[in-house]
């Protein structure tokens, strides 16, 4: 058992009322500590609930005299509760038979980790009641669980922001290329001027072909450069809100930007110990991309509904950017950008953009 999963187990079960955890503690057989860790969440929502006739490792009997063991058991509504990480169909029918078997008043609730949570659905029928298992400590109904996650994962994008800061984007490509030409044809016209000077001096003289080139729009050209760059950061943070809460929903990783602009890739102690030290394994992988692109439906969807969101006629996207920041409706978490496009400063090149603002 790792050190770090015993100190959660730890705290989960000294959370639980003093009855409650002398009860658990009575228990001898154990589980993974993940299924501890859930049995522990479960068995605190009963008792939050009004359950006190709560039984951990209940055994029941089998008509072959054989013995099985129900991970939580309450008396007053003879409930049985096994709480499963990854559950098979297959396992869940045959519990449900061998908990029919030994108590045919008995009802069956399927808890499930909420790794499980889009998939809990496909267990009700199979078992009486199916329960999601959340690190929060929440218990849902697989209904309740869906819309809870499908609301969670929306909110992770402001897209009206998105949308406008990749809009922005673009247009600093375009007057970065523009600015770019202007320069190159430049450059070339000088080149072709002192070629015609050295032909005419020596007729049979080499084409001089010479790239070092200072031109006195080159601020242009060093704004829109640092423009992009401090765009591309804005997008990169904006966006990683959706990909950590995608991510995380099956894998201990969370991904941030350093003060420098940096991409950081770390490690979730805490979810960590949640899924387990042994998950993934190689086999989940399929389930996990899967999952996750049922999520990405999730995003996809909320950004059709919102195409007819575009930009002001006769502004660019700068501008409105520029105007949202002033009128304090949008945050920027980068502060170069902010002093790149902040209308009040005058030392910056003036922008083609900017001049609908």
């Amino acid at each position: 058992m790792n050190r770090g999963e015993v100190e959660m187990l730890v705290e989960l079960i000294n959370s639980l009322p003093e009855e409650l955890r002398k009860t658990y503690e009575a228990s001898t057989r154990r589980s993974s500590t993940v299924q501890e860790m859930m049995k522990l969440i479960v068995a605190k929502h009963l008792w939050n609930n009004g359950f006190r006739r709560i039984a951990f490792e209940k055994p029941f009997s089998l008509p072959d005299f054989s013995m099985i063991y129900v991970d939580m058991y309450d008396a007053d509504h003879k409930m049985c509760i096994e709480c499963e990480f990854q559950p098979a169909k297959n396992d869940v029918i045959t519990r449900a038979e061998q908990i029919r078997l030994a108590d045919p008043e008995a009802k069956y609730v399927l808890a499930v980790h909420d790794t499980s949570g889009w998939k809990a659905k496909d267990f009700e029928g199979l078992a009486d009641e199916v329960w999601v298992v959340c690190r929060d400590g929440r218990v849902l109904s697989p209904d309740e669980w869906c819309e809870w996650r499908k609301s969670y994962i929306q909110k992770a994008i402001n897209h009206e922001k998105l949308n406008l800061l990749i809009e922005c984007y673009r247009e600093a490509i375009e007057e970065y290329k523009d600015w770019y030409e202007k320069k190159e044809q430049t450059r070339l016209t000088a080149l072709y001027w002192i070629n015609k000077v050295i032909k005419a001096v020596t007729a049979n003289a080499p084409t001089l072909n010479y790239e070092k080139f200072v031109w006195r729009f080159d601020d242009y050209l060093n704004y829109y450069v640092k423009m992009m760059q401090c765009l591309k950061t804005e997008i990169l943070a904006e966006t990683l809100h959706a990909v950590n809460r995608i991510v995380q929903f099956n894998l201990p990783y969370v991904l941030s930007l350093t003060p420098d602009g940096l991409l950081q890739f770390e490690i979730d102690k805490d979810l960590e110990e949640w899924l387990g030290y042994e998950y993934p394994k190689s086999d989940d992988y399929g389930y996990i991309a899967k999952m996750m692109e049922k999520e990405l439906t999730i995003i996809k969807q909320q950004a059709n509904t919102q195409k007819n969101q575009s930009a002001t006629e006769n502004i660019t996207a700068i501008g409105k950017l520029c105007q949202l920041i002033v009128k304090a409706q949008i945050d920027l978490h980068n502060k170069e950008l902010s002093e790149l496009i902040d209308p009040t400063i005058r030392s910056r090149p003036t922008s083609n953009f900017l001049k609908h603002f």
